[in-house]
C-alpha cells in the first residue's frame, strides 16, 4: 500500500491540475476588482469585494510560489480599486512587505465605508410640499355649490425659511408669485364696511328698539356692529 506521504503524491497527481503554478500565476496577474456604479448615490461597489479579493489573492499566492515581495505588491496594487492604490501609495510610508499591503487596503475601506454611512445619515431630507384634494370617488351633491374644499397643512418653521429662501408661495409652494396673488387658493375677500353694517342690521332682530335710555340695548347694538 505504501505510505501516506506517497498517497497524498499520488492524490495530487491524479486529481489536481496539471500546471495549478502557471494558472495561479495567470490569476494573480490578470485578475482585477470590477467596478459596479450605485444608484442609490453611495461610494461605487467593487465585485468581487475587498476582503473576497484579498483571501483569494492569498489563495493563488500560494499555489505560485512567488516569494518576491515586489512582485506580489506589484499584482496586488493593481488588482484593487485605483483609489485605494493611490491612497496607499500617499503613505508617508509606503508597505514594502505585501501582508502589510492587505491590512491597510481593509483598514482604509473600512474608514471609507463608515465616513459613507455617516454621510448619508447626516443628509437632511427634502421638503416635499403635497396638496390634499376632495376624492373624485365620492358622490356629488347636485343642490350643492360649486366649491372646491382644499386643505393645507400649516407651514413648520422649516418649511416658510425654505419658502422664503427661493421665493416661494406659502400656499400652492410655487414660484412666480406671493400668496396674496395665489391663483390656485385664492384667499377671501373681505366685505367692506358698509355691507358688514347692513348684513348686521339685516340680521338684528326687529323686536330690538333702539332708546337712547336703555343702555343695554345700545351695548348689544355696538357689540354686533363690531363685528
Amino acid at each position: 500500500m505504501g505510505t501516506f506521504t506517497v498517497f497524498i503524491a499520488n492524490f495530487k497527481t491524479a486529481f489536481e491540475h496539471h500546471d495549478v503554478k502557471s494558472n495561479a500565476i495567470a490569476w494573480l496577474s490578470t485578475k482585477r476588482m470590477v467596478k459596479k456604479p450605485r444608484k442609490d448615490g453611495r461610494q461605487d461597489e467593487f465585485s468581487p469585494s475587498l476582503t473576497e479579493y484579498t483571501s483569494l489573492f492569498q489563495n493563488n499566492v500560494a499555489m505560485s510560489t512567488i516569494n518576491d515581495e515586489n512582485v506580489l505588491i506589484g499584482y496586488y496594487s493593481a488588482g484593487i480599486p485605483p483609489s485605494l492604490m493611490r491612497r496607499i501609495m500617499s503613505m508617508d510610508t509606503i508597505p514594502t512587505i505585501i501582508s502589510n499591503w492587505y491590512k491597510k487596503a481593509i483598514h482604509f475601506q473600512t474608514q471609507w465605508d463608515r465616513a459613507d454611512e455617516i454621510a448619508r445619515r447626516n443628509v437632511k431630507p427634502s421638503h416635499s410640499y403635497q396638496t390634499f384634494s376632495p376624492s373624485s370617488s365620492k358622490p356629488r351633491d347636485p343642490n350643492a355649490m360649486d366649491v372646491d374644499t382644499i386643505k393645507i397643512s400649516k407651514l413648520t418653521p422649516e418649511e416658510r425659511n425654505c419658502c422664503q429662501e427661493k421665493g416661494l408661495c406659502f400656499c400652492c409652494r410655487k414660484s412666480g408669485h406671493l400668496s396674496n396673488a395665489c391663483h390656485t387658493f385664492p384667499s377671501e375677500p373681505k366685505k367692506p364696511a358698509a355691507k358688514r353694517v347692513q348684513q348686521v342690521e339685516e340680521e338684528t332682530p326687529a323686536l330690538i328698539e333702539l332708546d337712547d335710555d336703555d343702555e343695554e340695548t345700545v351695548r348689544r347694538i355696538s357689540f354686533l356692529l363690531d363685528f
